[in-house]
């Protein structure tokens, strides 16, 4: 099993590119906070619809996005992208829900809507990292996947 510091130094050296995506400002300052600190740049929006607008602008290597949040749920923004890279044959972007909601059903529906992966707050620095890590990792044998024209497959 992976320490705190094992996974500290396999996150330093991944990096990249994340979409935060929260209606709750503290969310999204904590988050921002932890990330730069592990060299990620970040990028926010409020909601589903700006997730959406930002994505469209800016290739991501994860999005991390609440469920539930006012003009657009993760849920709905999820299946938008999800349905948009298979229509445009965009890259596939890991998507990880962030939410306070029961565990279990959030899970399901995450997972039916193309997240990825789930992280239930309250959350703890090392549980973020652990899942961040885990994704980007396993990103590159979807990256794989999908330029070979496989479509449905999934990190996690």
């Amino acid at each position: 099993m992976a320490t705190e510091a094992t996974i500290e130094e396999r996150i330093i050296t991944q990096g990249g590119a994340i979409l935060v995506v929260d209606d709750s400002k503290t969310i999204r300052l904590l988050l921002d906070r932890i990330l730069k600190y592990y060299s990620f740049a970040c990028d926010f929006a409020c909601n589903g619809e700006e997730a959406i607008a930002r994505w469209n602008l800016i290739s991501f290597d994860l999005i991390l996005m609440d469920l539930n949040m006012p003009v657009m749920d993760g849920l709905s923004a999820a299946r938008i992208i999800r349905r948009k890279e298979i229509e445009e044959e965009r890259e596939y972007t890991p998507i990880v829900a962030i939410t306070g909601q029961d565990v279990e059903t959030a899970l399901q529906q995450s997972l039916d809507s193309g997240m990825d992966a789930l992280i239930s707050k309250p959350f703890t620095k090392y549980e973020l990292l652990v899942t961040i890590s885990s994704i980007i990792e396993a990103y590159h044998d979807i990256s794989t996947d999908r330029q070979n024209g496989n479509f449905s497959s999934r990190p996690l």
